[in-house]
């Protein structure tokens, strides 16, 4: 049952929600995204059939930083029925795919960016000030399963079918139908098909 002191709130979030899908380069039908988003770069970013979000969702598609050009055409690409839970953020000034049926666990950060290049002069400069650099992409397979608390972290390729335990920090490529855990990760057990 829906406190009636949320609903008003409810349908703001609807209503708003409607007005930004119109800004995104693609949108699928049967998506459904939960309060308090947080969109940048919509036509840089495409999302799929059935996607569904809870609250807090970040989608960040980043052509230019502090007016500044860092990508020709960054590109964020939400597959078929990937589930978003509470407060993700997916940032992307390369490209980001994440495959169809993807389950994606609360507070998980995506990137395919960093703030400068930690070489000797970046790392002078606050990291604010510092340029976003692509170190490269990042492609999720169809069907992986993200845990809570997850950083997927650039230049990686996670294959089909993986399982990232809660906590883990992804910064190698991971071969398909795999569990892996830890920080950073490593294959716990492959499995079998």
């Amino acid at each position: 049952m829906i406190n009636k002191f949320l609903r008003p709130y409810l349908i703001l979030d609807k209503i708003l929600w409607l007005l930004e899908k119109k800004k995104f380069n693609s949108v699928g039908k049967g998506v459904s995204i939960g309060a308090s988003f947080d969109f940048y770069g919509h036509k840089y970013i495409n999302i799929g059939n059935n996607v569904l979000s809870r609250n807090g969702l970040k989608l960040h598609a980043w052509k230019e930083y502090k007016g500044k050009i860092i990508s020709e055409n960054p590109n964020l690409t939400i597959e078929d029925r990937v589930s978003f839970g509470d407060n993700c953020y997916v940032t992307c000034s390369n490209s980001i795919k994440i495959g169809q049926g993807t389950l994606i666990g609360d507070n998980v950060f995506i990137t395919d960016n960093n703030h400068g290049k930690s070489d000797k002069f970046d790392i002078t400069l606050p990291p604010a000030e510092r340029d976003i650099y692509s170190k490269g992409s990042v492609e999720i397979g169809e069907n992986v399963w993200i845990g809570r608390n997850v950083s997927i972290m650039p230049d990686v390729k996670i294959g089909d079918g993986v399982v990232i335990g809660a906590n883990s920090v992804v910064t190698k490529n991971i071969p398909p139908y795999c569990i892996i855990a830890g920080s950073p990760a490593k294959i716990i057990r492959k499995i079998e098909l």
